[in-house]
């Protein structure tokens, strides 16, 4: 059985969360859903990307991460999906994958990262306000099928990375975020 996380800002009573597991099952419907959590404060990409960072690495290989902390939803940014090392990430291009990036290329691991842009794997009625349930979601199911991240879009090299949480030596202290 294949397993998928979801990770969000919705908070736990909204249903958008249901929303997403039923589209997850609807095209996969052997996925077993984890909520890793809901309660990642309003838009903090930082937070979620610390939260992802600690907690992912305790998955089997091949999981699934979906992940909506989206202040930029009905923008421009891209969605993508990422395999690094063993498991597999779908959400905002926004840094929220910031630290499994880092982790998979300081182990050599394998690094594929695609740009969603193959509307077949996604909903047909797209909103500009919950790509969550429109696209994350279908995507992170298909990879729970077996579908391969080339098949889901345009391989990118260029994923956005968070700033400021490299140490950064100073006369005499060393200066980083936490």
């Amino acid at each position: 059985m294949k397993m998928l996380t979801l990770t969000t800002d919705f908070g736990t009573g909204d249903f958008g969360i249901g929303q997403m597991q039923g589209v997850i099952w609807k095209i996969a419907p052997e996925t077993r859903i984890i909520d890793l959590t809901h309660d990642i404060t309003p838009q903090d990409i930082n937070q979620a990307a610390l939260m992802l960072g600690r907690t992912t690495p305790y998955f089997p290989s091949g999981t699934v991460h979906v992940v909506v902390v989206d202040p930029g939803v009905g923008t421009q940014r891209r969605a993508i999906a990422a395999g690094l090392g063993t498991q597999y990430f779908v959400g905002p291009d926004n840094g929220v994958f910031h630290f499994m990036l880092e982790n998979a290329r300081k182990a050599e691991g394998p690094i594929t990262i695609v740009h969603l842009n193959k509307p077949e794997y996604w909903l047909s009625d797209i909103t500009k306000v919950f790509h969550g349930r429109d696209i994350f979601s279908a995507v992170g199911a298909y990879l729970s099928k077996g579908i391969s991240l080339l098949e889901l879009g345009t391989p990118i090299h260029d994923a956005i990375q968070l700033a400021g949480f490299q140490a950064v030596p100073n006369p005499g202290e060393w200066q980083t975020k936490i």
